[in-house]
């Protein structure tokens, strides 16, 4: 019965999508004469809003940080439709069958196991268990060779590869290594391909780590969250300290990339120890850094905790001063910056996977619980092991949905990396819509370098460190604002039902 009312469900919201679109694509008007002029007059509806300061911030805000501190603007895609599992099935087949690759491509492969619940984490799907790991790595190897002989990738290569979970440092090396061997057997990597393999700290080792370097990985990302021990004991992780460091030593010796991730905002830190984490970042010799703001979850241990005493956690102004402190920080130390939340210390590392993957590249995904993008197609896999592993048993690609982007894609996908990079460009976008963007976002942009978010030199708007905090926000007024010139403002502010997609893109 459970599956009936969600065929049904499924089906009402593709037909009521599909009347909606009919009607609406009748009732647009389309643009002609002065081409500026038309769509000058889209984006009055825009800045009409009467909640505009909800999306864009104050006019006239006494700093950066006031200026965005009451936005909460939602990003809702109105360029995304659902397909039902059978046409889905068939047109990603023919896809693979018959098209080509016009955008780059990028794998991921999935292994959602946890041996540690974080108590920050809300997306711990599987407890690491033997039996149950080896049945999933079987799985997965056989979904990689469903791709073999693939049409689609004749004419391309995989520039970078992404084991990420849960935590594939969960996998025994023998597993690693048939992971890593079967990726290289099954897709068209290039031969500079970074391959990173991410892990706690924890469940990470030498033999493991000399494994996965002999398969052909060249990267590694673990996430530390905090050098301090009683604040890694809050966030349920058992190494110290001093274990952290002497392993990560340990594995930069080896002349690897080593990645590390480090968290701020958690209850209880300051600057000061914010800065010491930054130190011992830089005292073990790695080669990049992401700074990540804590994300507080609801039902999850630390979301509880907030939820009954916010006294410990740091309010939104003490929020952004730590990341920029802690920008300044790595910034004054040499650090190159190649995103709003990645800085290197290496010359060789670039960031390629993520910093494809917000600039608009396909990814290939693999593996239960996973997203990824193919052609003009997104999807989403199933997270239950069983379900996953019977589709993958019928040979048929395990999608739990499936959803078809429209032309303007693109067009958001440069939006969301520009504004990632911390650097935005408009006349980038020129070349991606006769729209013209770049004078009709001009007045938007203008207002923030006012404010202090942002800096123009020569027509190009680069973030303040304040800027780099509200990136997300700011990505978001910009692509709300182009749904009005793109969509017209019949459909760019309609409500509607947030996709799985839509609120990837409002998590943070």
């Amino acid at each position: 019965m459970k599956k009936i009312n969600k065929i049904a469900m499924i089906g009402k919201m593709m037909l009521k999508d599909k009347i909606t679109g009919s009607w609406d694509r009748f009732l647009a008007e389309k643009p002609r004469g002065d081409l500026l002029a038309f769509y000058k007059k889209r984006l009055e509806h825009f800045w009409q809003l009467p909640n505009l300061e909800k999306i864009i911030g104050k006019e006239n805000a006494v700093s950066a940080y006031e200026a965005m501190e009451e936005v909460d603007a939602l990003f809702e895609d109105k360029g995304i439709k659902p397909l039902p599992p059978s046409l889905g099935q068939k047109a990603f087949q023919k896809l693979l069958r018959e098209g080509s690759s016009s955008r780059p491509i990028v794998a991921y492969i999935h292994i959602p196991f946890c041996k540690i619940k974080c108590t920050y984490c809300s997306f711990f799907k599987q407890r690491s268990v033997i039996q149950a790991e080896a049945e999933y790595v079987t799985k997965l190897l056989a979904e990689l060779e469903q791709l073999d002989n693939a049409h689609y990738l004749k004419n391309t290569e995989i520039q970078a590869v992404f084991l990420g979970g849960g935590t594939p440092g969960t996998l025994d090396k023998e597993q690693l290594s048939s992971i890593l061997q079967k990726v290289r057997q099954m897709l068209p990597l290039s031969s500079d391909c970074e391959i990173t393999v991410e892990s706690s700290i924890y469940d990470m080792d030498e033999e493991k780590l000399a494994a996965c370097i002999e398969n052909g990985a060249n990267r590694f990302s673990f996430g530390v969250q905090t050098f301090a021990t009683d604040l890694r004991r809050q966030l349920g992780r058992p190494d110290t300290c001093e274990e952290v460091v002497h392993k990560l030593k340990l594995f930069a010796a080896t002349g690897t990339k080593v990645i590390i991730d480090l968290i701020y905002g958690l209850p209880g830190q300051t600057k000061e120890l914010l800065q010491r984490d930054l130190k011992f970042y830089l005292d073990c010799g790695l080669s990049g850094i992401d700074l990540y703001k804590l994300q507080i979850f609801p039902g999850t241990p630390l979301g509880n905790q907030f939820k009954a005493d916010r006294s410990d956690f740091p309010t939104g102004r003490e929020l952004a001063e730590l990341f920029v402190s802690g920008a300044e920080f790595l910034d004054s130390n040499g650090c190159r910056r190649l995103s709003c939340c990645h800085w290197a210390n290496d010359d060789r590392e670039v960031s390629r996977y993520n910093t494809m993957v917000k600039d608009g590249a396909q990814v290939l995904a693999f593996g239960a619980g996973c997203g990824g993008s193919l052609g003009n197609y997104t999807y989403m896999q199933p997270f239950d092991l069983e379900k996953y592993g019977s589709m993958v048993d019928k040979g048929v690609k395990p999608f739990a949905m499936l959803f078809e982007r429209d032309e303007f894609a693109p067009v958001f996908a440069s939006i969301k990396g520009q504004f990632d990079s911390g650097v935005f460009e408009p006349q980038k976008l020129s070349m991606l819509s006769e729209i013209p963007l770049s004078e009709l976002l001009y007045p938007l942009f203008e207002r923030w370098c006012r404010n202090g978010l942002m800096e123009a030199v020569n027509d190009i708007y680069k973030l303040t460190p304040m800027g780099l905090f509200w990136q997300n926000q700011l990505n978001r007024a910009v692509m709300i604002a182009v749904q009005y010139l793109v969509y017209g403002p019949r459909v760019a502010g309609r409500k509607s039902d947030l996709t799985m997609m839509s609120a990837m893109e409002n998590r943070i």
